[in-house]
């Protein structure tokens, strides 16, 4: 079955006001289309797709045939970033930082979570964290 040309979608946000850009765009030959420019955030974190298929004939329903349409994500997993500042306390050894993240998807919700990063830390002397009093050496 060839969609190029006749098929199309339009992508409406989740307040279901078309986003500008991804109204009546036709499928490619290969039957997909590239959606990665629709920004994650805002109110295009949620977003619907209608499909506007155009049937040439009816060959396609010809022998128990039934024209079925997925949609599919193709990208990257999850990534996680994030920023730890440590406070100005002289005790602090180390610091240890773990991202969590939950997705839903049309099978329910995925929890992520983070590799957890661990930091060593060796304070420099300033006048924070002066370096410690040594004892006397060279007495007698």
């Amino acid at each position: 079955m060839n969609l190029a040309g006749a098929s199309y979608i339009s992508v409406n946000d989740v307040n279901g006001n078309p986003v500008p850009g991804y109204q009546k765009v036709f499928l490619g030959n290969d039957g997909t289309v590239d959606l990665s420019g629709i920004s994650p955030n805002g109110a295009t974190s949620q977003i619907s797709v209608i499909l506007h298929l155009s049937l040439k004939n009816s060959n396609d329903f010809a022998s128990g045939n039934t024209p079925s349409v997925q949609l599919t994500f193709s990208g990257q997993p999850p990534q996680f970033c994030f920023q730890t500042k440590a406070t100005a306390t002289c005790t602090v050894g180390s610091i240890s930082n773990t991202a969590n993240s939950s997705t839903t998807d049309a099978t329910g919700t995925t929890n992520t979570t983070s590799n957890t990063v661990t930091m060593g830390l060796t304070a420099q002397p300033d006048p924070v964290c002066p370096p410690p009093a040594l004892p006397p050496t060279g007495l007698s």
